[in-house]
C-alpha cells in the first residue's frame, strides 16, 4: 500500500496541517485505529464510493450535513431571552412563580 504524508503549505478544509494521503483500489480497505474500516467500494468516473464500518457510537456525516448542523446548533444557542415567557405561555407554565422551577411548591404534596 502507498502511503505518503504531505506538507501542503499550510491547512486543509478540516484545518491539519498535514494530510495523509494513500491510494486504494476497488475492495481495499483503510484502518483508522482499530474499529473504524473505510472500503473503497467502487470508482466510477471522478466519483468515488466508500464503505464505513464503525461503532455506532461514532457519528459520521457528509461533510456537507455535518456542517449544516453546526451551523443549526449555533443559531439554536442565538436564542432570544424574551422568548422563554412565551415558552411558558404556550405550555400553560409560569416558572417565575416559583423559587425552585424544578421542585415546584406543592409538587408532589397530595395532603390538603
Amino acid at each position: 500500500m502507498e502511503s505518503k504524508a504531505y506538507d501542503n503549505g499550510g491547512t486543509n478544509s478540516s484545518g491539519a496541517e498535514n494530510m495523509l494521503i494513500l491510494a486504494r483500489k476497488t475492495n481495499e480497505c483503510i484502518m483508522i485505529g482499530d474499529q473504524i474500516e473505510i472500503f473503497i467500494v467502487d470508482i466510477k468516473g471522478d466519483q468515488v464510493k466508500v464503505g464505513i464500518n464503525a461503532p455506532t457510537s461514532i457519528k459520521i456525516y457528509r461533510q456537507e450535513v455535518y456542517k449544516a448542523i453546526q451551523l443549526e446548533n449555533i443559531k439554536a444557542m442565538e436564542t432570544k431571552p424574551d422568548i422563554l415567557p412565551k415558552l411558558d405561555n404556550l405550555l400553560g407554565k409560569n416558572i417565575k412563580n416559583t423559587k425552585d422551577p424544578v421542585n415546584p411548591p406543592n409538587a408532589g404534596n397530595t395532603k390538603k
